[in-house]
C-alpha cells in the first residue's frame, strides 16, 4: 500500500503541474486572434492532463473494490469466451486471438470478478504489446505438483497443484532487467498509448490474495507469455 501510495502522489503531482502550468499560459497570452492557436493547444493538454486524472482515478477504484471473498465455482473457460468475444473489437486489423483450454479444467473457487480482472488484464496487456499482425493464445491448463518454478513477482517458490492461465503474444517481448518491474504499481512502457501501470499490479495482488502466483516468459526471439497459477481447491474425501 506504501508502494501504491507514493505512486498516486506522484502520478498526481505530474498532473497537476501540467494542469496549473498550461493554464498559468493560457492566462498570460494577450487577448488577440494571433493568440487562439496557441491557447488552444494549452486547453489540449490541460484536457488530456484531465482525462489522465480520471483514468487513474477509475483504476484506483476498481483496485479498492477488489477485497478478499469467496464465490461460486467458475468455469474459466465460459468465462474466456465470453471476455475475448468482449475485447474482440478492440484487437488491431490482423492479430488472431485463440483460447486453448483442457476439457477436465477443475472449477475453482473464486469469485468471478476477480477472475474476469485477471483475465482482462492480461489480455489487455497482450493487446497493448501487438504493433503488427500475430496471434495471442490465451490457455488454461491444470499443473499436478508442480516443481522447481518461481514467482516473478514474490520470488517464492510455485509448488503444489494449480490451474495455469496464460495469455501468450508475438508482441517485441520484455526485457528480462524489467520482468520484476512489470508488477510495480505505475510502472509501464506505454505511456504513448494512455497506460498508466496499475493492470498488472491488480493482477499480481489478486493471484496471490488466493494463494497464486505468478510469472512471466519472454524469449530473446520476442513475444512474452504471462501465467497466473491459481491454486485447485481441495476435493471433499467423498469425491476422490
Amino acid at each position: 500500500m506504501g508502494a501504491v501510495s507514493a505512486g498516486v502522489v506522484h502520478e498526481f503531482n505530474n498532473l497537476l503541474v501540467s494542469i496549473i502550468g498550461f493554464a498559468t499560459l493560457g492566462r498570460s497570452l494577450p487577448a488577440s486572434d494571433d493568440a487562439l492557436p496557441r491557447l488552444r493547444s494549452y486547453f489540449g493538454e490541460i484536457e488530456a492532463a484531465g482525462q489522465g486524472a480520471r483514468a487513474l482515478v477509475e483504476q484506483l477504484a476498481r483496485l479498492a473494490r477488489e477485497a478478499p471473498g469467496q464465490g461460486d465455482l467458475l468455469s474459466l473457460a465460459l468465462l474466456a469466451r465470453e471476455l475475448v468475444e468482449q475485447l474482440a473489437d478492440s484487437f488491431a486489423p490482423g492479430v488472431s486471438v485463440a483460447i486453448v483450454i483442457d476439457d477436465d479444467l477443475p472449477p475453482l473457487a473464486i469469485p468471478r470478478v476477480h477472475a474476469h480482472r485477471i483475465l482482462s488484464n492480461l489480455c489487455r496487456n497482450a493487446r497493448d504489446a501487438m504493433r503488427s499482425p500475430g496471434s495471442v493464445i490465451l490457455s488454461a491448463r491444470v499443473v499436478r505438483s508442480a516443481r522447481g518454478e518461481t514467482c516473478t513477482s514474490c520470488r517464492q517458490a510455485i509448488a503444489g497443484d494449480f490451474v495455469r492461465l496464460a495469455v501468450r503474444d508475438q508482441g517485441p517481448g520484455i526485457a528480462l532487467a524489467l520482468h520484476e518491474r512489470v508488477f510495480e504499481p505505475f510502472f509501464t512502457t506505454r505511456r504513448e498509448i494512455g497506460a498508466i501501470g496499475l493492470g498488472l499490479t491488480a493482477v499480481h495482488g489478486l493471484a496471490h490474495l488466493h494463494g497464486g502466483h505468478v510469472q512471466l516468459v519472454s524469449p530473446a526471439a520476442g513475444g512474452c507469455e504471462l501465467a497466473v497459477f491459481l491454486p485447485i481447491e481441495p476435493r471433499p474425501a467423498a469425491d476422490r
